[in-house]
């Protein structure tokens, strides 16, 4: 759990990649770990697609949908008071929630980590990429993503994630 938790971390720091999956994720309703475990995955040459992608999707769904949406809409409800109202206290209390969520994304990449066949082996740039793409436009297309645009999607985030 621990190599995926820091993957994620990782690649989600590089430039360009934070927000386009938090794009990704208003577009659409993508779950950002979802997307970062088909990318790390990639990394070792496994394309999550079908049925491995399905298992995936299901074992964070719940989580996802009963606490992890519901405290990003807190938080982000909590900010805006905030910001709007120059409050201290609220401030506060949107950077608790930020940990939360934080919290919860890490339980999500340990559920993640936990259903992987096997740890990753170190795979090419090249080909990660290409495999991250199609399992990031499986991941985006079965979050609601029409196919096309899916496809043009998860090849930008894999060459995010992928190129330095």
């Amino acid at each position: 759990m621990q190599e995926f938790w820091e993957f994620a971390l990782t690649r989600y720091a590089r430039p360009g990649v934070a927000s386009y999956c938090v794009a990704l994720q208003d577009a659409c309703g993508a779950n950002v770990m979802l997307l970062l475990y088909c990318c790390w995955r990639a990394a070792g040459g496994e394309c999550v697609r079908g049925a491995a992608l399905r298992e995936a999707m299901a074992r964070v769904e719940s989580l996802d949908r009963h606490l992890l949406r519901p405290l990003r809409a807190a938080r982000r409800a909590t900010r805006r008071a905030a910001d709007a109202l120059g409050s201290p206290v609220l401030s506060a209390a949107a950077d608790r929630l930020v940990q939360a969520e934080l919290a919860t994304e890490q339980c999500q990449a340990s559920l993640l980590a936990q259903g992987a066949q096997s740890p990753p082996a170190p795979h090419g740039a090249g080909p990660a990429r290409a495999c991250a793409a199609r399992s990031l436009a499986a991941c985006l297309e079965a979050s609601g993503a029409p196919p096309a645009e899916a496809r043009i999607e998860g090849l930008r985030l894999a060459t995010l994630v992928f190129d330095c």
